[in-house]
Parts: structure tokens; C-alpha cells; sequence
């Protein structure tokens, strides 16, 4: 069995588009994709606009998403802790 090497938390980052203020007509939105925090549009008629994320909310750093404990490879370990 590996031993343990890291400690692992992940924390989850949130970031939204404003459709209306970003001017977006939802009805003429073929469809759309988020590429390295940018929102690109593609409409119906063909044409295709990128836009920057309109609100960013803060990191909660208070509790972690998932923890894990890793070996030397980051390969997930199952481990109990003497409390």
C-alpha cells in the first residue's frame, strides 16, 4: 500500500453571464459554450459573439468541496485518521 503524500481539497468557483445585460436574445441562441471563463454565442443566423463573465462570486473557504488524500502518483488513497 502507497503511503500518503498530499492532502487534497477543492474548492468550487463560480461565475455567471447576464443575458440582459450582456444584450443576449435567448430566443436567437443556437448554442453557446464556455471556453477558459469566456461565454461564446453562436445565434441562428450564423454569427458568433464572445463575452466576459458579468459577475464573479468569492471563493467560501470555510469547508472544501472534497478532500483526498494522494500517494506520491496522485492516486486517491483510503485512509482512516486516529482522531
Amino acid at each position: 500500500m502507497s503511503k500518503p503524500k498530499y492532502i487534497q481539497a477543492n474548492y468550487t468557483k463560480t461565475i455567471e453571464f447576464d443575458l440582459e445585460e450582456l444584450g443576449i436574445d435567448w430566443d436567437k441562441v443556437d448554442y453557446f459554450s464556455i471556453i477558459h471563463s469566456e461565454l461564446v454565442v453562436n445565434y441562428t443566423d450564423g454569427t458568433t459573439q464572445t463575452f466576459q463573465f458579468t459577475t464573479e462570486h468569492e471563493i467560501d473557504w470555510k469547508r472544501a468541496n472534497s478532500e483526498a488524500v494522494l500517494d506520491e502518483y496522485y492516486l486517491t488513497l483510503s485512509v482512516e485518521v486516529n482522531e
